[in-house]
């Protein structure tokens, strides 16, 4: 802001400060009407990911527990206890992550005798796109993966360990109507029965 002072910017488009709206994409659409001539209305992000020489079975679940962020990551014996539920509801999960973060947490998984396909650091975003889109379902913490599925129109469940970051980084189900949200009772059982539900719901 203080360089575009300087510099002598006629038109300076920032944040309301005083009056600001809690979802990070309200902000971004707001800031978007105000260069233009019309309100840019508050409508879903979507990306059209090219096909990708991955391999993705029609009872696929992509899964995705791991974020940057150490507190709004999914606990490993959730982890475990859900990846077991779905193996034994047949359907196969693909675990989705990039680093070594993600890289250290499917060999914990693996270690405790969690089966999966592990696709850290073997995905590009394009071909991470195709994965989502083509999977029956993602579950997902509130990461970047969480949002690229909604991106895709994928089938999304996502987990919030921290319900204060909701009204910010939640996807809004008005404009995302096949995403649920889990804030409460983030058991590996609830979860589960979100994900059956949201399956089952021909609407969406």
């Amino acid at each position: 802001y203080m360089v575009s002072l300087a510099i002598g910017a006629k038109h300076i488009i920032s944040e309301d400060k005083k009056n600001p709206e809690p979802s990070a994409q309200k902000q971004h659409a707001d800031l978007l009407g105000k260069i233009g001539v019309a309100q840019i209305e508050n409508l879903p992000i979507r990306y059209f990911p090219p096909d990708a020489d991955v391999s993705v079975k029609a009872k696929t679940i992509a899964f995705c527990p791991v974020s940057k962020d150490i507190s709004k990551d999914m606990s490993v014996e959730t982890a475990v206890n859900l990846l077991d539920i779905l193996k034994k509801s047949g359907y196969e999960v693909l675990f989705c992550g990039a680093g070594e973060k993600s890289v250290n947490y499917a060999k914990e998984l693996k270690d405790l005798g969690a089966e999966f396909i592990d696709l850290t650091n073997k995905t590009t975003i394009p071909e991470l796109g195709y994965v989502l889109k083509n999977s029956a379902a993602l579950v997902s913490v509130d990461t970047g993966t969480m949002h690229l599925g909604c991106a895709v129109n994928a089938k999304t469940v996502v987990v919030f360990y921290k319900p204060e970051m909701t009204a910010r980084w939640a996807p809004n189900p008005e404009i995302y109507s096949n995403t649920r949200l889990i804030k409460n009772n983030q058991s590996a059982e609830n979860i589960y029965q979100i994900l059956c539900q949201l399956l089952e719901d021909k609407d969406v």
